[in-house]
């Protein structure tokens, strides 16, 4: 909602964020490939394809559970705006890689964390 991005301001970048991203565990990063209008892939890199977000969390162990959650947020949002901006405003989807190499079962947040995530991105993120 626009209340909420007013008030959370997710495309807004704070020290503590920066401080539990230096390892760079999610990004946004590349373009997937645009499907041509018989729905074969077209492998050329026209720039046409969604933002493609990466997420790799067994690169981190959290510290601050709301800057983690922010960067999570942030990558999002960012994936979002940069398929808006080249789609003239017509599409605002992305494409997520979820490498868990590495990844732990002590790197999982809490159940609390984990249901505000999910009640905040169902609520409010596009």
């Amino acid at each position: 909602t626009l209340e909420w991005r007013e008030k959370y301001r997710p495309w807004c970048v704070t020290p503590a964020m920066r401080r539990e991203n230096e390892s760079g565990w999610i990004y946004v990063r590349g373009r997937s490939p645009a499907a041509d209008g018989d729905g074969d892939q077209d492998g050329g890199d026209d720039g046409n394809g969604h933002s493609v977000v990466w997420f790799r969390p067994g690169m981190h162990t959290r510290t601050d559970a709301e800057a983690y959650f922010r960067s999570i947020l942030h990558a999002l949002d960012s994936a979002v705006a940069d398929n808006l901006r080249r789609s003239y405003d017509a599409v605002g989807r992305y494409n997520a890689v979820l490498d868990s190499t590495d990844f732990s079962l002590s790197q999982v947040p809490s159940l609390h964390e984990v249901k505000r995530a999910i009640l905040m991105l169902q609520d409010h993120f596009p």
